[in-house]
């Protein structure tokens, strides 16, 4: 079931920001909200920028280091779903074949799980994925999925304002 959501909370993130201030605000506030609701352990943001990865917002160094492990290593979920799409999970990191170099390192760091959705802008253009990340093993439920989803479009929205309009 899904976690009831906190309509004051809801509406921020709902609300497409137009200053240029707000939208890392908002994607803050967005990384941290799906980990609570998500009871997850860590969480945050990574962007197509050019022909690059950039993580832009993480709840903890934790995320960032997982994020650069998959940059330098080509190998990982944020790089799958930024760069080829739909909403990937991972329930045991430990057994995961799809990332023979990332997830033993990220394991031994301490992660049994994640779950990704990719950020996709206007004209179905990938924009990059949020990234949520449990230190136990996890099995994932369609409303996890349809929550992580919902926060993927939430902050597109946050996003488009400030990327879009930079021209990224």
């Amino acid at each position: 079931m899904i976690p009831e959501l906190d309509p004051m909370m809801s509406a921020r993130i709902a609300k497409d920001p137009q200053a240029a201030s707000r939208p890392i605000r908002a994607i803050d506030e967005i990384v941290n909200y799906v980990r609570r609701q998500l009871y997850a352990d860590h969480a945050g943001i990574t962007l197509i920028r050019g022909r690059k990865l950039a993580t832009v917002a993480s709840t903890d160094g934790l995320v960032a280091w997982a994020d650069v492990l998959q940059y330098e290593l080509g190998d990982g979920p944020c790089r799958d779903r930024s760069w080829e799409g739909q909403t990937l999970l991972a329930s045991d990191l430990t057994t995961e074949a799809r990332w023979p170099r990332w997830a033993p390192r990220i394991t031994a760091l301490g992660i049994g799980s994640v779950l990704a959705a990719e950020l996709t802008g206007k004209h179905g253009r990938r924009r990059g994925s949020i990234n949520v990340y449990w230190n136990q093993r996890r099995t994932f439920t369609a409303d996890d999925i349809a929550l992580v989803n919902f926060f993927a479009r939430r902050a597109t929205i946050a996003l488009a304002g400030s990327v879009d309009n930079a021209g990224h």
